[in-house]
């Protein structure tokens, strides 16, 4: 929620991959005997109406890292130009 706001105020750039569109807020209510009942309370939107909930939000730069890459602690080559690139380009 706090992300999808700074990338809709143009206050940050989204890097990474879309997210998973969980974010509906509930209310768990105590049931007998040891029973719980889940309830949707509402849903967030952003400033401009956006619905969250089931539809993520999608970054600004969408970059991919692999198990393998995480490991070695280091981004692909061409993911890191891509980065680069559009990292030099939003600071001029």
């Amino acid at each position: 929620m706090f992300a999808s706001g700074l990338k809709e105020t143009g206050r940050a750039t989204l890097v990474g991959v879309k997210s998973a569109g969980n974010t509906l807020p509930s209310e768990i209510k105590k049931l007998p005997p040891a029973l719980s009942f889940n309830m949707a309370s509402a849903n967030y939107e952003t400033q401009s109406g956006f619905r969250l909930e089931g539809q993520g939000v999608t970054p600004n730069l969408t970059v991919e890292l692999s198990r393998k890459s995480l490991l070695r602690r280091r981004r692909p080559a061409a993911q890191r130009r891509t980065w680069c690139r559009a990292r030099r380009d939003s600071l001029w």
